[in-house]
């Protein structure tokens, strides 16, 4: 048996992108939509989501959106070629659903998170040097 050790903070990381990646297709099944449908929501939902968790916390919302939508729009342009089948404003309906629920996802489990952690750690440190100063 091998045994590997992940330091804490890629722990922190990977964890709330593996939870992202593992709700998305349950929520947009849960859509009652057509299965296409569904699939361009849980298309946007993860591409928006792994962007977002990757990014910087300042751009996150952007890159986010800014990936799903532009995954959205390359794919419903692929399908507007001759011989594909045509544009469809439902999918990108879809894409933007997804997108949307992606971005929200990995913001608040990648980088919302994070700060309330630190905020509160850093609360109880100021608790205790106030306590202990005030004896």
């Amino acid at each position: 048996m091998i045994n590997i050790r992940v330091p804490h903070a890629i722990r922190a990381q990977i964890k709330p992108l593996l939870s992202g990646l593992l709700v998305l297709p349950l929520v947009s099944g849960c859509v009652t939509m057509g299965s296409d449908k569904a699939m361009h929501v849980s298309a946007t939902g993860i591409i928006s989501f792994v962007a977002t968790c990757l990014a910087d916390k300042d751009v996150a919302l952007a890159a986010g959106a800014g990936t799903g939508m532009g995954a959205g729009l390359a794919k419903e342009a692929y399908d507007s070629r001759p011989g594909g089948t045509g544009f469809s404003g439902g999918d990108l309906l879809a894409d933007a659903a997804g997108t949307g629920i992606g971005t929200a996802l990995g913001y608040g489990l990648c980088h919302g998170r994070t700060a309330a952690a630190n905020g509160a750690s850093d609360t109880i440190a100021q608790n205790d040097g106030a306590a202990s100063s005030g004896t």
